[in-house]
């Protein structure tokens, strides 16, 4: 039986905790909108999913935003 080295399980931790927290913060800012209608737009620190996830929501608050004008 093999078992993961502990630097792989260190760097899996690490990596599950940056992702978890951006998810977290996107999470945050979707009910900031929802609640108070705050528009402060997040910036997209990479292009993959959550980047995109997170240009998704700002295009979305500022649909949102132009609609209510």
């Amino acid at each position: 039986m093999s078992y993961p080295s502990p630097l792989a399980a260190l760097m899996s931790a690490l990596a599950s905790h940056f992702f978890v927290r951006t998810l977290r913060s996107l999470v945050a800012y979707a009910r900031r909108m929802a609640e108070d209608g705050a528009r402060e737009p997040i910036a997209a620190s990479s292009q993959d999913e959550i980047g995109v996830l997170t240009g998704s929501l700002n295009r979305l608050a500022d649909d949102l935003e132009a609609q209510v004008r």
